[in-house]
């Protein structure tokens, strides 16, 4: 699923059927998944909080390098006024995520 999520990020810019695609698959991929939870395995998954976190760090540095590859290709592409604001959108992004980030295990247990 984080590969589909980083193909769709990355090629949603100059492909935007893409993302209908990869919202299809999400939605026929989660619906499957909930039916084998629900049937097939029915233990529940226990990952210590780990599996969470995993995926929120990868979609974040997905996110992040997206941000950078624009800025990147409108540097290139010599589009100064583009490109300033895909960097000041990459340090708003970089701020939010060091002010907002708290570790998935951090939720204030004694």
């Amino acid at each position: 699923m984080l590969a589909v999520f980083a193909i769709c990020i990355f090629f949603s810019a100059t492909v935007p059927l893409i993302t209908l695609a990869c919202a299809f698959y999400a939605l026929v991929r989660h619906i499957v998944d909930a039916m084998n939870i629900i049937t097939v395995y029915r233990k529940e998954i226990d990952s210590q909080c780990q599996l969470i976190e995993v995926v929120t760090n990868t979609g974040l540095i997905v996110t992040l390098s997206y941000q950078v590859c624009m800025a990147g290709f409108l540097a290139f592409k010599e589009r100064d006024s583009e490109c300033l604001t895909c960097i000041c959108i990459l340090v708003c992004s970089i701020l939010f995520i060091v002010i907002s980030y708290e570790r998935v295990d951090d939720h204030g247990e004694f």
